[in-house]
């Protein structure tokens, strides 16, 4: 019996000692199934899944896949895993952010990363219950006495800062958003007219808050906003392929801060704020970029 005990020791060390692989960022034992040792970061605070340091793609190899060693992304072959940042909202599918990216002339990396980062660490419980306050809120503006009275006051009440669905933008932002594309110097300027038609109007805000909580169209708004960023940063002639990763960063810090021209909000450099932090040291940008072929 202790010859066995000593034996089976023997084997299990011998398993642990000659077959680790380093896989960029950890150590695998395939004979074992299992990593040696723990990720360096829990990449989505929001998903439970990623405080298992010691699993692999949320525990589900067959839907993601981790390509930097550090965050998981979607790995099936249509390019959606629908629900895969269970923080929050589904982004998008790759191809649609690409065809947005290409309208909006802003790169693809920067608006795929920047959503995920949203779902990542600005997406909680009090998001999804603001979210369903809002829209109910909305819908009940189409409804029929008492309902859409009470629906009208909520909507006449709602603050400006209430940012629902997917891009978490607030209301007056969004408001801001469409004022800037369909403002005089830009329906003169044609480069605009895609954008336009991409985002469209609302009617009201109702209309807005409707619009936000639809996933694509959400995006949009996001796209326009990085846009506008852009622009502010760099100028109006700044293309999507003259950003390096810093300034993509910094792009995505201040979206939900404000660009460096605001005395009080403006963000200069990607390190003033966790959002283009994370999306550096997280390597969400360099990961979208191998996600969208960049």
């Amino acid at each position: 019996m202790e010859q066995f005990r000593f034996l089976r020791k023997s084997i299990y060390a011998e398993l642990i000692v000659k077959s680790p692989i380093y896989m960029n960022a950890r150590y695998y034992v395939p004979t074992l199934k299992r990593f040696l040792t723990p990720d360096t970061i829990v990449p989505d605070s929001t998903n439970p899944q990623s405080f298992n340091r010691y699993s692999y793609g949320y525990n589900n190899p067959v839907k993601y896949i981790d390509p930097t060693g550090h965050v998981a992304e979607c790995g099936a072959a249509s390019g959606s895993c629908g629900g895969e940042f269970p923080g929050g909202w589904d982004i998008p599918e790759t191809d649609v952010l690409v065809q947005l990216a290409q309208t909006y002339d802003i790169p693809p990396e920067l608006l795929g990363a920047l959503l995920q980062v949203i779902q990542a660490v600005d997406y909680d419980s009090q998001d999804k219950v603001e979210d369903f306050i809002a829209s109910a809120t909305a819908v009940n503006t189409m409804t029929h006495p008492p309902l859409n009275i009470v629906g009208k006051l909520g909507i006449r009440l709602m603050p400006g800062n209430v940012s629902p669905g997917l891009s978490q933008m607030q209301l007056r932002r969004a408001e801001q958003m469409e004022g800037w594309l369909f403002n005089d110097n830009n329906t003169i300027d044609s480069s605009y007219d895609l954008m336009r038609d991409t985002l469209g109007t609302s009617n009201d805000k109702a209309d807005r808050i409707l619009r936000l909580m639809n996933t694509e169209i959400a995006a949009a708004y996001t796209a326009a906003h990085v846009r506008w960023l852009m622009e502010e940063e760099f100028g109006p002639q700044i293309s999507a392929v003259d950003l390096c990763d810093e300034e993509i960063a910094l792009i995505i810090s201040q979206y939900k801060a404000a660009p460096r021209s605001d005395p009080v909000y403006g963000i200069s450099d990607y390190r003033d704020n966790r959002f283009g932090v994370l999306a550096v040291e997280a390597k969400f940008i360099s990961a979208w970029k191998i996600r969208t072929g960049e």
